[in-house]
């Protein structure tokens, strides 16, 4: 906006505003930040699904550029008989606990694929899932999404369809 200064610092601040190195300070200001978003997660988590209305054994997981392929994979599984849902964090902070919650209640076994090589969506997916139902990781090292053709291999493979 036009007319006003503002001091932007790395430190916390009071109540007022004034920086402060003061621990009772910085407690109460971490907490009330966290609660800015844990206080409403009722409209911060938001997510897209896909087949969770019908009756599902195996659900996929997929975040930003492996969704779209991780979508493909899905219906591709569909049309070979296996009984697939998909859910899509639209954000991962705050992580949508409850709807993978809910699709871990409804599957056996759940397939996150991401672009890394050490997991970090499918740690907060099994997280989530409360041991409700097996997490499964498909990693790449890589900049490209997984091909929906892969994506769909790693499907039949862990839900045991040849």
């Amino acid at each position: 906006g036009e007319g006003y200064g503002i001091c932007v610092s790395p430190y916390t601040h009071t109540s007022k505003g004034y920086a402060t190195t003061s621990e009772h300070d910085q407690d109460r200001m971490a907490i009330r930040l966290v609660r800015k978003v844990t206080d409403h997660l009722d409209i911060l988590t938001r997510v897209e699904t896909h087949y969770l209305d019908d009756e599902v054994d195996f659900g996929v997981v997929a975040y930003g550029g492996n969704a779209r392929p991780a979508l493909a994979a899905v219906n591709m599984a569909r049309e070979a008989g296996i009984r697939c849902a998909m859910l899509r964090p639209i954000i991962v902070w705050p992580f949508p606990d409850e709807p993978v919650y809910k699709m871990a209640g409804r599957v056996k076994k759940i397939l996150v694929p991401e672009l890394n090589r050490d997991g970090q969506l499918s740690r907060e997916v099994a997280r989530a899932a409360r041991g409700q139902a097996e997490v499964y990781f498909l990693g790449s090292g890589g900049v490209e999404p997984h091909l929906p053709s892969a994506v769909l291999a790693e499907i039949k493979r862990v839900s045991g369809v040849k």
